[in-house]
């Protein structure tokens, strides 16, 4: 690139062809170069005397153009006396070559009206320029050559699915074209010093605050019903049997021989009872009737729980009936008592789900981390279509990694159904001291053992509740049921927009093939209406009440808190803390499933405010469709065997 000394050199080299300042000063403004720059230059050179020019009569004379070489015959060629050429620079050639003042000795002169349009050194402004513009679209292309290259677009493109709509209609629907497999279920657990961007869910409590002296009233109602429990037993005598008053009855004598803490209860709570409870007594004193006033719907709730398994003698399905917010029973009133009502306001339930998790977080250890893996393959193809019944042939190996902080359990083991006969292997699994004396696991590591439906029935061992030989007499939906209401629960959802993909599908690898990564993320607001159809469309059909759609409601109590700003705000702390995740191979099939959220404690206790959890589970695909061949072991121990080696002579 041309620098200031370049530009003197220019000046006085111009000035010796015989050019004027003006046009010096001319050709250097088209280069680009700034007038404080030119002046400087000029200044720096101002002692210097320009040479003569040269005699123009001998330039003129000598000149011949190009266009007077016919057929490009021109030949560098110099016809009369030499003569300097005004200095042209090349700003792309090294500096080496641009510092040459002149052309090669033998080249034409040019004319001057030529020499004045290119001679002048470029500007290293103008050189930055085309250069920043050059290197931008260079970086522009590969950067966004790279881009399409990771997000499929252009001629990139792969990934089977353009939508969520696609992935739940088809990518779903790819499942049941799943002949063969092999799958793992990986999940890992464990605890972690919180992040710092790392923000625990919040909520305003005042209103939660401003109900809690109508849940403690409600509570002390709870207690004096709990007192009035041998009201019906009251002796009186053989004329009067009921009390007039419930003072007279907590002052009787008799009534204190059934409990004497009732009578404190009754009139420490003497001003809430005058406010809310009615007692009126028949004219005979031979019946009564008493209605409590309650503030909660919560403790009406608890009430209607606790009706049907009320204890007494004389209760009568008629004997209580509640009316709003109101109890009223008579003499053959159930027997009462609220251990569930604790008198607190309840949270919201979304902020009870996360204080029960507190709750879990609590009672494990501080330092915590579990993995566990299921793999294994499985073939769904029918041998034929009357063993339609028969179990798939299937294996799959189970492991357990646990480390509770300087402890850790490893578990290992495998299983195959092949024929509907299970084998099953213990690779790992750790000795515990006494547990041994009833089960040593170390008898039996590495060895098959066969179990079959008469094993079963027949063995000593715990095996009669195995789930993969018998069935219940109460037969639940069958799979085939299932599926469909999955299927058409999957429609509705679509149908109504609840998922979205977020991004582009990104191409990596999975198993060691190329794959296509979609995140999804879920529309609140769809929410409400997909619990709405589900409800009324889905659920009679799963309760064999077909064509009664019109009596299912969804629960208002699920609506209002699928309604609630709360909620919302809870749906946006789950969002920032969970990823959902699938991947599909070029053709469609599903390769992985994956579910990631990260769990912040909201209680401030010592043992967790600094903490944070973390759940990873992932579903991955294998070589499907592909020929697969489950066979049972050659060697294994039969049941048997199993007892004559857990036989302990000592017990």
């Amino acid at each position: 690139m041309a620098t200031d000394s370049q530009v003197r050199k220019y000046i006085i080299e111009a000035r010796d062809y015989g050019m004027s300042d003006s046009q010096i000063r001319d050709e250097l403004k088209k280069q680009a170069w700034s007038d404080s720059d030119i002046n400087e230059a000029f200044q720096d050179t101002s002692h210097t005397s320009p040479m003569p020019p040269p005699e123009i009569k001998a330039r003129e004379s000598s000149y011949k153009s190009l266009n007077d070489y016919p057929n490009g015959s021109y030949q560098n060629s110099y016809h009369g006396s030499k003569e300097k050429v005004k200095p042209a620079l090349n700003p792309w050639l090294p500096p080496t070559q641009e510092t040459s003042a002149f052309q090669n000795a033998d080249s034409e002169i040019s004319p001057k009206s030529e020499v004045l349009s290119s001679s002048a050194p470029a500007s290293p402004r103008k050189h930055g320029v085309m250069m920043s513009i050059i290197i931008a679209a260079i970086v522009m292309l590969t950067g966004g050559a790279a881009y399409a290259y990771v997000n499929n677009l252009w001629f990139f493109g792969g990934a089977p699915y353009k939508n969520s709509s696609e992935i739940l209609t088809k990518g779903i629907a790819k499942f049941a074209d799943m002949d063969t497999a092999r799958y793992e279920l990986a999940v890992s657990f464990y605890s972690m010093d919180r992040e710092p961007n790392a923000r625990p869910f919040t909520y305003d409590d005042s209103e939660v605050e401003a109900r809690r002296p109508m849940f403690e009233r409600d509570r002390q109602r709870m207690d004096v019903l709990e007192a009035l429990n041998n009201l019906r037993f009251y002796p009186g005598d053989n004329k009067n049997r009921y009390p007039k008053t419930l003072d007279e009855y907590f002052n009787d004598s008799q009534t204190l021989s059934y409990n004497k803490n009732n009578k404190d209860v009754f009139f420490e709570n003497k001003n809430l009872i005058d406010d809310s409870f009615v007692y009126i007594v028949d004219s005979d004193r031979q019946g009564y009737t008493l209605s409590v006033e309650f503030e909660t719907d919560e403790a009406i709730w608890e009430i209607e729980k606790r009706l049907p398994y009320s204890i007494s003698a004389n209760t009568g399905p008629k004997s209580a009936q509640i009316s709003g917010k109101t109890l009223t029973f008579d003499e053959n009133q159930p027997y009462f008592y609220f251990y569930q009502f604790t008198g607190s306001p309840p949270a919201p339930p979304v902020v009870d789900f996360l204080q029960s998790r507190d709750r879990l977080f609590l009672s494990m250890p501080s330092e915590l981390s579990l993995e566990g893996a299921l793999s294994g393959a499985v073939n769904f193809e029918k041998q034929a279509e009357n063993q339609s019944d028969i179990k798939p042939n299937t294996e799959f190996n189970v492991g357990v990694d646990a480390g509770f902080g300087d402890s850790s359990y490893m578990i290992d083991f495998d299983l195959r159904l092949v024929d509907e006969i299970l084998y099953v292997r213990i690779n790992k699994f750790p000795s515990l001291p006494f547990i041994s004396a009833y089960f040593d696991p170390g008898l039996i590591k590495g060895k098959w053992v066969k179990i079959s439906k008469d094993d079963v029935e027949n063995t000593f061992l715990p095996l009669s509740d195995f789930g993969a030989y018998e069935q219940g007499e109460e037969e639940e939906a069958s799979p085939d049921n299932m599926a469909i209401a999955f299927t058409e629960v999957m429609k509705i959802v679509n149908d109504e927009g609840l998922f979205f993909v977020k991004g582009n599908a990104k191409k990596e690898k999975v198993g060691g093939k190329t794959a296509y990564k979609y995140v999804l993320g879920m529309d609140r607001e769809k929410i409400l209406p997909v619990y709405t159809r589900v409800v009324k469309e889905i659920s009679p059909k799963l309760y064999g009440q077909e064509g009664a759609e019109a009596d299912w409601e969804p629960d208002p109590k699920v609506t209002a808190i699928l309604e609630s700003e709360l909620f919302e705000s809870f749906f946006n702390h789950m969002q920032e803390n969970n990823e959902f995740a699938i991947w599909f191979t070029k053709d469609g099939f599903p390769a992985q499933v994956r579910y990631q959220t990260r769990m912040i404690p909201i209680s401030d206790s010592a043992r967790l405010k600094n903490k944070q959890y973390f759940l990873d589970s992932r579903y991955s695909f294998f070589d499907i469709n592909q020929p697969l061949d489950i066979k049972a072991p050659q060697e294994f121990i039969n049941i048997k065997e199993l007892e004559e080696l857990f036989a302990n002579p000592l017990y």
